[in-house]
């Protein structure tokens, strides 16, 4: 995959090295540490942290296996990061993130939090998934703490995300997001909010927004 942008910020956007893993972990981690989703993963809040960063370190591993990784790299920085299901492949399962480190999560969580958190996991995916089954879904998308406000998610989407599912036959896109003030900027950049529903663990509620976009297969001069 070439470069998909060089844009006036310089950033680069590419597919991850396997070497890069650590540092997009973190980097999703820390990006996610007040999101309201892990709050319901983990509403005992036991180990909170550290079950953020097994979380996003089971399923980044997963993805780059599986499916897709992508960065946005300035001056030599990993500053934006998504993780993208290809279209037709199934999706990351038990068996992946147990390669991936899964038990972890067992331990972070106790058994019984842990079969929770997966039909959580599941039920937030479901109108995607009833919505597109075998099509592309980003499972993760986030951008440096101290680089967000610049545009880079926007660019991130634009400018690498869509280009690739373009060249690769188009098709079906969705995403979900727990935070209301992210679903602005999903509709900016072409999404659809086609579905609202709730998410409970242990008594904590939150919304929880799926949106869609259809993406265009790139038309071939020849």
């Amino acid at each position: 995959m070439s470069d998909y942008s060089k844009e006036r910020h310089e950033v680069t956007f590419r597919h991850a090295k396997k070497e890069e893993l650590l540092l997009i972990i973190d980097l999703f981690s820390d990006s996610f540490k007040n999101d309201p989703l892990m709050s319901v993963f983990n509403p005992t809040g036991k180990n909170q942290q550290q079950f953020i960063h097994t979380l996003f370190s089971v399923n980044t591993i997963s993805y780059f296996r599986k499916h897709l990784c992508f960065v946005g790299i300035l001056e030599d920085e990993i500053v934006a990061a998504a993780l993208v299901k290809k279209k037709e492949v199934p999706e990351v399962n038990f068996v992946d993130y147990a390669k991936s480190g899964g038990w972890k999560l067992i331990t972070n969580l106790e058994i019984n939090h842990f079969i929770r958190f997966l039909a959580t996991y599941d039920k937030a995916q479901v109108a995607c998934k009833e919505l597109s089954p075998d099509g592309w879904y980003i499972d993760t998308i986030a951008v440096k703490e101290s680089r967000q406000g610049a545009g880079l998610g926007g660019s991130l989407i634009q400018k690498c995300i869509l280009p690739y599912i373009e060249n690769c036959g188009g098709g079906q896109l969705t995403l979900i997001t727990q935070n209301k003030n992210n679903c602005q900027f999903y509709v900016k950049n072409g999404f659809t909010n086609f579905d609202k529903s709730g998410l409970t663990n242990d008594q904590v509620k939150i919304d929880n927004y799926s949106f869609s976009q259809y993406i265009s297969a790139t038309v071939s001069d020849g």
